[in-house]
């Protein structure tokens, strides 16, 4: 009897430890839309319009899209933040804790808190072009199908083509505090890498908040193109203050209570 009891619990003890060991390994990225502001659209991998609720799960093969003065937030595993700007529409494609997000027109808002682990994979794409992100903070902009811009506030990134058969194999390393624009016709890429200035950050990533350095190049910086049309000689246009963080804005905060203009609550 106490042989059969002592293996019943060595049983237990054994099968405790393989759902220990593989919880962790076994958890997939997880995707959720979970804020917005003005008209947001998601489609699922059918091309089917998806019911906005709060935290609305995203999967492969669905689309977000954002209209005129309209943004959407996504949250990846509640340590990295995008943030989709008006008028842009990106594809999701999932393969476990792969996980691609393709820009098909507009810009997009990435802050990774956290350095992805080894297994897993994070890229940003449009038809042409193709980041690799790891641990960073920056922005992504598609104006169309040749041109390709990547900004970065934080950390650093690896671009490379989308499609090496036609573009090749070349890579071009991003560091922190450089601007680099890629444009792909005939079969070439172009590329230009130049230090990023204080105009050069758009509304929706100062919205979310800047690092420090960013902050006071935002308030020395001579000959910046202020939101507010305030010009480089001082004067007011509207006589209006920098843009604030929005509410629950900057992923420090996107998981408080806030709501989007339809009163739906989120978070």
């Amino acid at each position: 009897m106490r042989n059969r009891i002592g293996k019943l619990m060595n049983l237990c003890v054994l099968a405790a430890l393989v759902f220990t060991a593989c919880g962790p390994s076994a958890k997939a990225t997880t995707m959720h839309l979970i804020k917005t502001s003005g008209d947001v659209g998601v489609s699922d991998q059918a091309g089917n319009a998806v019911t906005l609720i709060e935290n609305l799960g995203l999967y492969s093969g669905y689309r977000v899209s954002t209209m005129d003065e309209s943004h959407a937030w996504i949250d990846l595993d509640r340590v990295k933040l995008v943030k989709m700007d008006a008028e842009s529409e990106a594809d999701i494609h999932k393969n476990g804790r792969e996980l691609e997000l393709v820009v098909n027109t507009g810009n997009l808002y990435f802050n990774i808190m956290e350095p992805l682990e080894e297994n897993e994979i994070l890229n940003i794409r449009s038809s042409t072009m193709m980041v690799g992100i790891r641990g960073t903070c920056g922005w992504v902009e598609v104006p169309d199908k040749e041109r390709f811009l990547v900004s970065l506030l934080e950390g650093s990134v690896e671009c490379a083509a989308s499609d090496p058969d036609t573009y090749g194999t070349d890579t071009w390393t991003i560091d922190e505090g450089l601007k680099a624009e890629f444009v792909c016709r005939n079969g070439e890429i172009e590329a230009k890498i130049e230090p990023l200035e204080a105009d050069d950050i758009p509304t929706f990533v100062r919205e979310e908040g800047l690092p420090p350095a960013y902050e006071e190049l935002l308030a020395e910086g001579p000959d910046m193109d202020l939101p507010d049309g305030e010009n480089s000689d001082g004067e007011d246009a509207d006589d209006e203050e920098m843009p604030e963080v929005t509410p629950g804005g900057g992923i420090e905060n996107m998981f408080g209570s806030y709501a989007n203009e339809e009163g739906r609550e989120c978070g």
